[in-house]
């Protein structure tokens, strides 16, 4: 709204019939739903959140760097990153990871 410059939003959503629990706790069976509400611009929202929303803004930035870097560093190292007690095959190491437990692995198929 700040953006915009707007004095008020409609917020809308829909549910179809036999989709979730609705606002009362009752799931919606019959028919779908269709709520719009009109929300009004809140002057102090803004000026008391925007310190908050742009620390966030500066940690997701911070994090997609390092998550980049280390993309980076691994993407050099031709699919295997050394490992405390040798070396670790990244194209099979996913493989293993969900073969590996066969109970867990049999009670996925069961659910």
């Amino acid at each position: 709204m700040a953006v915009f410059d707007l004095d008020e939003v409609h917020f809308v959503q829909y549910k179809p019939a036999g989709t979730g629990v609705g606002h009362a706790g009752v799931m919606n069976e019959d028919r779908p739903l269709y709520l719009r509400e009109t929300v009004a611009r809140d002057a102090g929202w803004w000026g008391a959140n925007q310190p908050r929303l742009l620390a966030f803004h500066r940690q997701l930035e911070a994090a997609l760097e390092e998550r980049d870097g280390c993309v980076a560093r691994h993407a050099g190292a031709g699919g295997a990153v050394e490992g405390g007690e040798g070396e670790v095959d990244l194209e099979h190491e996913e493989e293993e990871v969900f073969h590996d437990g066969g109970e867990e692995e049999a009670a996925l198929q069961q659910a």
